[in-house]
C-alpha cells in the first residue's frame, strides 16, 4: 500500500472521478478520514475523503457531509469550485 499523497488546503483533487477542492486536511490516522472537500459545482457539498487501497474515496457515511453554502468557512472553496480548474 502506498503512502497517502500530500494534501493541501485549496488543492484540486479527484475522488471517484469527481473534481473536488480540499477544505481541510486531517492528521494521518484521523477518525474523520484524510481530508474534507467540496464537490458538485451546481450545489457545492462538503464530504470527507479517505485514502485507502492506493486511491482517494468518499467516506461512505459521515455525520459531517452537508451543503457547503451553509458554512461560512467553506464559502471561498465553494466559489473556487464553481470557477473550475
Amino acid at each position: 500500500m502506498s503512502k497517502r499523497p500530500d494534501i493541501r488546503l485549496g488543492q484540486w483533487i479527484t475522488v471517484n472521478s469527481i473534481d473536488c477542492v480540499v477544505t481541510n486536511a486531517y492528521e494521518i490516522g484521523s477518525l474523520l478520514g484524510d481530508c474534507e472537500v467540496v464537490c458538485i459545482p451546481e450545489k457545492p457539498a462538503n464530504r470527507d475523503v479517505v485514502w485507502k487501497n492506493d486511491s482517494l474515496h468518499f467516506v461512505e457515511i459521515s455525520d459531517y457531509d452537508g451543503y457547503a453554502e451553509t458554512y461560512p468557512r467553506l464559502r471561498y472553496y465553494g466559489q473556487k469550485l464553481r470557477r473550475g480548474r
